[in-house]
């Protein structure tokens, strides 16, 4: 049922996760969605609560109408397509809340100083991981004096091993392979360096899942710009021996960008993977596929002289009773508490203001804590006093 707040949102983005944004936010919401694909929109539309419009975000016309029509912008696009939309709603002075993949040296640079000049509210990387992520890695910092280590852990994976390589696509495939080639930003002593995708590879454990693996990636996002930490590192979880079977297939040249010539064809390596892995990993159903989230934020330092640890932990599988995906359940309704957070007046910056500074806001990250808990998505947090690190 709808409330006092209702706001009136364009959701730009109705795939996998985009679709379960904007089924949550339209219980208090007025949601206009676009999509170019007719079928996300059928499949969005089925309790014709929602108004649906198909149309490409390269169509400026159109995209610029929408959203002059609204009060918030909410985007669940690839990085190179949500660019276009953040320019046009930032240009607009349009609230923004966004969990698309845009490279840290746009947003960072050409979107922060734009939001800033506009006096606009956008919110980037705003899902599960980053997200989430950063969203808990600011509310351990702001509860100690001096923050010595950050460790992320957060994997999507099938709940059961499944082969080939023990992987099931929970978002983007392009986007998830790419995070298997890129430098992984991390800080050690205090200084940012970069490190080799799926460095670090060690043994993990959560309860319930025996046999985990975690390697590095490059997803603090905007950590090491805001947050002072001596050492910092995000890992990627996924079953044992994965890791391996993506690092052969990066040695056999798999993962090559340039285009090369096979009779007569011309095509990259990567494309030919995608091609490949897109139907073996695609999750379905109705054959008995069912994704589990694993996440775990650690943060350790001082307080008052003494050392301290702050732990979430969350451990969510797929969702049988609502039909949705783990990982879409815990990125879309991250988004969507935001969202809701702000029309209840919880977040009033002015210009792009990233999780983990919200998370300094007592009143906020209760609400967020709570509401992510009702829906099914709670975060288990425990507080330790340290002799030594």
């Amino acid at each position: 049922m709808k409330g006092d707040n209702v706001m009136r949102i364009l959701h730009v983005g109705a795939g996998m996760i985009g679709s379960v944004i904007a089924k949550d936010i339209m219980k208090k919401h007025s949601v206009t969605v676009l999509d170019g694909k007719a079928a996300n929109l059928d499949f969005i539309n089925e309790e014709n609560q929602i108004k649906c419009v198909l149309g490409d975000v390269t169509d400026k016309q159109k995209l610029s109408e929408l959203i002059a029509e609204n009060d918030i912008i909410s985007i669940a696009l690839p990085g190179r397509l949500a660019i276009e939309v953040v320019r046009e709603s930032l240009a607009q002075k349009k609230i923004t809340f966004d969990i698309s993949s845009i490279p840290n040296n746009v947003l960072l640079g050409e979107l922060c100083n734009f939001a800033k000049k506009q006096q606009t509210l956008y919110v980037p990387k705003i899902g599960i991981a980053p997200g989430m992520t950063n969203f808990l890695c600011g509310r351990g910092a702001a509860l100690l004096d001096d923050v010595a280590d950050i460790e992320i852990y957060v994997g999507g994976i099938p709940e059961r091993r499944v082969p080939p390589m023990d992987y099931k696509t929970v978002f983007c495939l392009p986007e998830t392979l790419q995070e298997y080639v890129d430098p992984a930003e991390v800080v050690v002593g205090g200084k940012t360096e970069y490190k080799e995708a799926l460095s670090g590879l060690h043994e993990v454990y959560f309860e319930g899942f025996e046999g985990l693996e975690a390697f590095i990636t490059d997803g603090l996002a905007t950590l090491p710009k805001t947050l002072k930490a001596k050492n910092m590192t995000e890992y990627t979880i996924r079953w044992s021996g994965h890791a391996k079977n993506i690092r052969n297939l990066i040695e056999m040249g798999f993962f090559e960008t340039k285009e090369e010539s096979y009779k007569g064809a011309s095509f990259s390596p990567r494309e030919y993977l995608i091609s490949r892995l897109a139907p073996l990993w695609e999750m379905k159903i109705e054959r008995g596929d069912s994704d589990a989230t694993l996440f775990r934020i650690i943060v350790r330092g001082q307080k008052n002289g003494h050392a301290r640890e702050y732990t979430w932990e969350m451990i969510d599988k797929y969702d049988t009773k609502r039909g949705i995906t783990s990982m879409a359940k815990c990125t879309a309704f991250t988004c969507a508490t935001f969202i809701d957070a702000c029309a209840e007046g919880m977040i009033k910056a002015g210009e792009m203001v990233f999780p983990e500074i919200l998370a300094k806001d007592d009143k906020l990250y209760s609400f967020i804590m709570s509401e992510l808990s009702k829906k099914g998505v709670p975060f288990k947090e425990q507080t330790a006093l340290l002799e030594d690190f």
